[in-house]
């Protein structure tokens, strides 16, 4: 049973949802039947696709998922190369500053501390923009 709680200022009001596809519906641009995932929320375009993302969905749900590889085949791959896409704009940047020498006090044995060694100015900066399309 799937239910909503609907709550303005101090009222509460429960309201059963009796098909979580129909209600959730609205939140995608696809038009045709919508199969979502109670855990994730994800929608599917077919059932089939639904219940064989749910093994993994709630093995999931809550932890990580890790696979280790076997003993005979403990090398990782990625072969979906065509799945890959450019990036339009890349930003290099980087930040200079002047580290100086600090000379601090004695440590406290019975209390927590810090104790610095350098402080940084920043004296300058620098960055640039690279676009994938063409050199400007």
């Amino acid at each position: 049973m799937n239910l909503l709680l609907l709550t303005e200022d101090d009222n509460k009001h429960y309201v059963l949802i009796k098909d979580f596809n129909k209600f959730m519906y609205n939140n995608t641009q696809h038009q045709h039947r919508k199969h979502f995932c109670m855990y994730c929320l994800q929608c599917f375009t077919s059932e089939e696709v639904l219940n064989n993302h749910k093994t993994n969905c709630i093995a999931i749900n809550g932890d990580q998922a890790t696979k280790i590889p076997d003993k005979d085949n403990n090398i990782l791959k990625y072969n979906n190369f065509h799945k890959q896409q450019k990036v339009s704009f890349v930003i290099y940047a980087d930040f200079e500053t002047i580290a100086e020498r600090v000379h601090s006090c004695k440590p406290n044995n019975d209390k927590s501390y810090n104790e610095s060694y350098q402080k940084h100015t920043d004296c300058g900066y620098g960055y640039k923009v690279v676009c994938c399309y063409d050199d400007q």
